[in-house]
């Protein structure tokens, strides 16, 4: 009974197949002559797009290479100054970061100066002696 089943279903993907290739053929021949008759069409196409985007690859490709080397060489001109103005906005940046940090300690600084004139106001100091 098994066998049975399976040949059919066997017979069944088969004639699926049989049928898909049937509709596929023609389709392909369709495609196929569609692509032969545009052919020329494509080429000329190619052919004058083509001599366009070469012009325009190598006008392009000189003014690439001359901004390229101009920009290479202002480059090299000018890194060591924007490497020395880094450096100084980054020292300056850690200044800045370091007074914010201790900006919270102010109150206390001054209550600390307070209580220090206060002990410096009550407390007798000896007299210095030559």
């Amino acid at each position: 009974m098994l066998e049975f089943l399976l040949i059919s279903v066997f017979l069944l993907v088969g004639g699926i197949l049989a049928v898909a290739a049937i509709v596929a053929l023609p389709l392909l021949l369709i495609g196929a002559v569609i692509w032969l008759i545009t052919l020329p069409i494509r080429f000329v196409f190619w052919l004058v797009f083509g001599a366009i985007g070469l012009v325009f690859s190598l006008v392009f490709g000189a003014l690439r290479l001359v901004f390229g080397v101009i920009g290479a060489v202002l480059g090299l001109l000018f890194a060591p100054v924007i490497f020395v103005v880094g450096i100084i906005g980054l020292g300056i940046a850690f200044l800045v970061w370091l007074l914010s940090a201790l900006a919270p300690l102010v109150p206390l600084i001054f209550l600390g100066l307070l209580v220090w004139g206060v002990y410096r106001l009550v407390t007798n100091r000896p007299s210095p002696t030559f």
